[in-house]
């Protein structure tokens, strides 16, 4: 199974979220692919993270995922989907994550970030066919 794992999820685990931490290392005990855009916005924002938060968990599981795990897909999104997305007010840094989930297998997009609204993800799921989940709700799909 392939995730997009938006990048509020590893500041969650930074912070010694449990579940955010947990959802993190299954992925990686499982070996389950981590989407990255080959544009690279992606790894980008991972490595920001990294710089503010400097929790060794999450430096490795970043390691491990961009040696082992990665999954390179287009983060572009269609001209469509940008007109409907900045209508419905999601961030354009958001905007890779929805695109390379919509072009893996399971479609899952772990997010806990407000951006992503009820109207956005009604747009996801049913223009994209991307789910948004919770750390929580990932983590019953991982295990």
């Amino acid at each position: 199974m392939d995730w997009t794992i938006d990048t509020c999820i590893l500041h969650h685990a930074a912070d010694a979220d449990p579940e955010a931490m947990h959802l993190l290392l299954e992925i990686m005990h499982r070996s389950h692919g981590v989407a990255f855009d080959q544009e690279g916005h992606i790894e980008k924002e991972y490595r920001g993270c990294l710089e503010r938060k400097r929790n060794r968990l999450v430096a490795k599981w970043f390691k491990v995922a961009v040696k082992k795990l990665a999954v390179l897909l287009s983060g572009k999104l269609d001209e469509r989907h940008q007109r409907a997305l900045t209508g419905l007010k999601l961030d354009p840094d958001d905007w890779p994550f929805a695109a390379v989930s919509s072009k893996t297998a399971g479609k899952k997009l772990v997010s806990e970030d407000s951006d992503y609204t009820v109207e956005v993800r009604q747009y996801l799921t049913h223009q994209m066919g991307v789910a948004v989940l919770s750390a929580a709700d990932a983590l019953r799909l991982c295990g």
